[in-house]
């Protein structure tokens, strides 16, 4: 499996043949079909295979070996020679055109990868936003003809993935508790004016002026 991965890794898995795939791993391409029902089946396996082995590596490492590793992540030994490389920044790519059976196994292996790195940085979010920042380094400097122009764009990648890494972790925002409301106090009623009895008799037994 791991031939059949570092061949896929360096010439792309849609581009090796199924021939070439199981020459890797020392097979005829009749005995490979009798380990797997097809070629999709095959990426699934190198997709299993290839994440377990990075996951665990990751896994080995304490916090303060993180940089470290994401220092060799962000190397131009990884940008020359993805064969020996992580399946992200090569294989990715092959998946979004695969199966979504293959695809549910890479987004399953992709969150146990981020789940490893967060247990590292002490944040999901850091975590993600950590490993984007590696693949998409790795991947933009993969495309690039000279070594000038791609170390620039690791160097760049680096300093931002320390940064990461020290930033402090931001504590939840909470929406503050509003006041309670208090109910509106009521205007006092004013009482009637009542004129008293005895003025209305005296009134009414006065004559009305002419």
């Amino acid at each position: 499996m791991s031939a059949s991965a570092a061949l896929a890794k360096r010439a792309g898995f849609g581009a090796s043949g199924i021939d070439a795939l199981a020459k890797a791993a020392g097979l005829t391409s009749g005995a490979l079909y009798k380990h797997f029902a097809g070629k999709d089946a095959l990426l699934s396996a190198i997709v299993e295979h290839e994440f377990a082995a990075t996951t665990a590596r990751f896994a080995r490492l304490d916090a303060g070996q993180v940089l470290v590793a994401v220092d060799a992540y962000l190397s131009l030994a990884h940008v020359r020679h993805p064969e020996g490389g992580c399946l992200l920044p090569s294989l990715a790519p092959e998946v979004a055109r695969a199966s979504s059976a293959t695809r549910a196994i890479y987004e399953e292996k992709l969150a146990e990868l981020t789940s490893t790195l967060e247990a590292k940085v002490g944040d999901r979010a850091q975590a993600a936003a950590l490993l984007a920042l590696c693949v998409g380094a790795v991947v933009v400097a993969r495309g690039l003809e000279s070594d000038a122009a791609r170390t620039e764009i690791l160097e760049a990648a680096r300093t931002n993935a320390r940064r990461l890494l020290v930033a402090p972790v931001a504590a939840p925002i909470v929406a503050p508790v509003a006041a309670p409301v208090a109910a509106p106090v009521a205007a006092p009623v004013a009482a009637p004016v009542v004129a008293p009895v005895a003025a209305l008799e005296r009134a009414e037994e006065e004559p009305t002026a002419r």
